[in-house]
């Protein structure tokens, strides 16, 4: 049975970090579309 090593901690926090960093900017896109479409979002057709 192997053991974590130090480096491989460390990547795993950074690789957690950019994964929140990345779904953040997805979410803010995704708000700002909606927020720029105004009330006709629930009803795209009309």
């Amino acid at each position: 049975m192997q053991r974590d090593h130090e480096l491989h901690k460390r990547r795993r926090g950074r690789n957690l970090g950019v994964l929140a960093v990345l779904l953040g900017f997805a979410a803010l896109l995704f708000i700002v579309t909606i927020v720029k479409m105004g009330g006709n979002s629930a009803n795209p057709w009309g």
